[in-house]
């Protein structure tokens, strides 16, 4: 494949891209989603300023392979707002140890109760997390409250 300076408009790319999904272009780009995206970040400048529902889609994505999705969490200028939406398991660790999502009761009480049955896994990451977070409240009180 042959490399091209998407520095101005990659950034919007995947929400185009989202968006237009009727469109030939996109449909062509989506059967080559692994390919393209390693294009796209191999010009990568700037992160991505993908809206939530481009966020979702590209995470939830089924072509797109679990590294090209954790390439996507770390070049991301947004958080995933609603932990919920992402139905891809194995990333919401990532999500979580990249501080990728938005602080909020509901996102951390999802991650809590997802991995429960790990508890070593959850008090190292959250630690790991919590030296990170803009909101340490809430994670001391996942820690010492929920963590029995």
């Amino acid at each position: 494949m042959n490399k091209f300076d998407f520095s101005l408009r990659y950034h919007e790319v995947f929400s185009f891209i989202n968006k237009n999904q009727d469109k030939p272009v996109s449909r062509y780009l989506l059967k080559n989603i692994n390919d393209f995206f390693t294009l796209i970040i191999e010009g990568a400048k700037r992160k991505f300023k993908d809206d939530q529902n481009t966020i979702t889609f590209m995470l939830n994505n089924n072509s797109l392979n679990i590294e090209n999705k954790v390439l996507y969490l770390k070049n991301l200028s947004k958080k995933v707002k609603d932990l919920s939406k992402i139905k891809d398991f194995e990333l919401w660790p990532v999500i979580l140890e990249n501080n990728s999502f938005w602080n909020s009761w509901r996102n951390l009480c999802l991650y809590y109760k997802f991995i429960e049955d790990d508890c070593e896994d959850i008090s190292e990451v959250l630690a790991n997390h919590m030296s990170n977070a803009t909101a340490p409240s809430i994670l001391l009180y996942l820690l010492f409250n929920l963590h029995g």
